[in-house]
């Protein structure tokens, strides 16, 4: 199961941030996308708990904190992280997934007509001209997010306390590695 096999990182590596998408995110329409978050969120909510996956080869390991990633901006998801240094790292990465580009880009085609707009994507799969089409795209998203703040590129979480710590005691011991 998807939620054990993350568990199992999150104690391998000790981690007490994970990053994912977001579980509640509004209009999240990939279902992956909506797999992976909760599946993420329940890893991270239980890995500190023996009674969880007790087969595990790591102990338990208590995450803390949780930045979940917003593609589609909300009032809750108002931290804006700086990513113009590893821009052209996020796009390379975008880029190995090239079946997932290949997608987006025969999606945005689809659009384009279903929308009557001719912006000449008819065959931008077929003329390997998919992969500057998603640079633009990622590099119009990252700046378009970070000028509300101005920074040149910009990613959007939604910034979330995990456990119940500062919640039940009343305490600020939890503060976020990002502001």
């Amino acid at each position: 199961m998807l939620r054990g096999k993350i568990m199992a990182k999150i104690r391998e590596v000790r981690a007490d941030v994970v990053m994912s998408w977001d579980p509640f995110a509004p209009g999240e329409d990939h279902p992956d996308h909506r797999c992976v978050a909760m599946a993420t969120l329940e890893a991270a909510s239980f890995a500190g708990n023996p009674r969880f996956y007790p087969d595990h080869a790591h102990p338990p390991c208590a995450v803390t904190e949780a930045y979940w990633f917003a593609k589609h901006p909300t009032a809750d998801a108002d931290l804006l992280v700086d990513i113009s240094s590893v821009m052209d790292k996020k796009i390379s990465a975008l880029l190995a997934h090239d079946c997932q580009m290949v997608l987006t880009a025969d999606a945005l085609a689809m659009e384009a007509r279903a929308a009557g707009a001719d912006l000449g994507l008819d065959d931008v799969v077929e003329s390997g001209r998919y992969r500057d089409l998603i640079e633009m795209g990622v590099r119009n998203y990252c700046a378009e997010t970070g000028a509300a703040r101005g920074l040149q590129a910009a990613e959007r979480f939604r910034y979330q306390k995990l456990g119940m710590l500062d919640t039940v005691l009343g305490l600020s011991t939890i503060q976020p590695d990002f502001s």
